[in-house]
């Protein structure tokens, strides 16, 4: 028994370790296989019926996976090493005073003291509204060209009562990013509009911008595309998503 504890009995068992518990006699043979019995229920405890221990992680799906370790390290910066926060603004719109009446815990009066501290809260104004911009575009003659010619207005699209702003937010808003996923829905992206930005604007009218924003940036498109087909080398991104 103390010489079949001296070999490894797990998977990288060999077959002269195997002759050696033979020949120790018939009650190392017993140890041994209660030890293999042993680390093969160890290794199957929480694992689903249908996969064994050589069963990759990618295929385990994630709700049959054990329980992930807890982290050695503390999350964050090592003690000593600077901070980072949102950098305090050099210009500020308006400023409030604040002031306690009494003491939150006594009830009492306060004694005035001429200590202060700042703190500095950004926001998006309370009465947020669309700006809506008139535009006069002068016709003028061309005694060359024979005909009228007039001012470009560049905020918007030709014929678009939407700004160039809100329009790219918009067609922004349903985008899947390498950096996230918006993944709006067209009603989702014209109740955001309507009920958070005050700009009413119905699911026909979003796509029929998007088809003109994109019937602008095809070209620059086409020349990325034409670039990537001339290019002596091509990356490709494959990595995996889980379906199911």
């Amino acid at each position: 028994m103390n010489a079949t504890m001296d070999i490894s009995v797990g998977p990288n068992l060999t077959p002269a370790e195997a002759e050696r518990i033979w020949s120790l006699g018939k009650a190392s043979v017993v140890f041994a296989l209660l030890e293999q019995s042993k680390m093969l229920r160890e290794q199957q405890a929480g694992m689903p019926n249908d996969l064994t221990p050589a069963t990759p992680s990618s295929g385990v799906p994630t709700s049959q996976k054990p329980p992930p370790k807890s982290r050695r390290k503390t999350p964050g910066k090592k003690p000593g090493q600077p901070g980072r926060r949102r950098p305090t603004p050099v210009e500020f719109d308006e400023t409030q005073d604040h002031r306690a009446d009494t003491c939150p815990d006594c009830g009492g009066p306060l004694n005035g003291c001429t200590q202060t501290r700042e703190r500095f809260v950004e926001d998006i104004p309370e009465d947020l509204k669309p700006k809506v911009t008139r535009h006069v575009i002068h016709r003028d003659w061309c005694p060359g060209c024979k005909r009228h010619i007039e001012g470009k207005v560049t905020d918007a699209l030709p014929g678009s009562q939407l700004g160039n702003r809100m329009l790219v937010l918009s067609a922004w808003m349903p985008r899947v990013t390498s950096q996230g996923a918006l993944g709006n829905t067209l009603s989702q992206v014209a109740s955001v509009l309507d009920h958070h930005l005050r700009m009413e604007v119905s699911q026909t009218g979003l796509l029929a911008m998007w088809h003109r924003l994109a019937d602008v940036l095809w070209p620059w498109y086409e020349e990325i595309r034409q670039e990537a087909l001339k290019s002596r080398v091509l990356h490709g991104d494959e990595s995996g998503w889980r379906v199911n």
